[in-house]
């Protein structure tokens, strides 16, 4: 119950953000918690653009695919992410950010934040995510910026002490 009281106040917060970031970037935005073995989108705010992949709320999806999901793997102790090496996993967590193309979705490219929570403890991973073509190094530059802010600016409401 707890968790579940936790992801209606992570929503609460991060969707106006989401719906900001959305109409600035031009890009999808997701909200996912982590539930055992799995993540879940708990959020989402679609952009207004032909080409995109419709991920809807409540998907589940494997705990550690995707860039949401190698943050997952990245910060929660008790996972282990057989397709994620110790150095890997330690440059997620002192970036900040996971950037993947083409990795659970062929066409397509995803930034991924870490949401946290009182005690820094993560809470939830919000990405950016839209055609791989959108993805050039002076947009990801623009998109890293927006989206490192926002998941910090999230977690601070969220009671994280960064």
């Amino acid at each position: 119950a707890k968790s579940f009281l936790m992801s209606l106040d992570v929503r609460a917060i991060a969707q106006p953000y989401m719906v900001a970031i959305c109409d600035q970037l031009q890009q999808s935005v997701n909200l996912f918690l982590a539930q055992g073995d799995y993540r879940i989108c708990i959020e989402r705010v679609a952009a207004d653009k032909p080409l995109r992949h419709d991920i809807k709320i409540g998907t589940v999806y494997p705990i550690f695919k995707g860039a949401a999901g190698k943050i997952f793997g990245a910060y929660l102790a008790d996972f282990e992410d057989a397709d994620m090496s110790a150095d890997e996993s330690a440059k997620i967590r002192r970036d900040g950010y996971v950037i993947t193309r083409g990795n659970r979705v062929p066409d397509a490219a995803s930034i991924a934040v870490p949401i946290f929570s009182f005690g820094n403890k993560l809470e939830a991973v919000m990405t950016i995510s839209g055609p791989i073509g959108d993805y050039t190094e002076e947009r990801v530059k623009e998109y890293l910026s927006a989206i490192r802010v926002l998941g910090q600016t999230i977690s601070k409401e969220m009671g994280a002490t960064l």
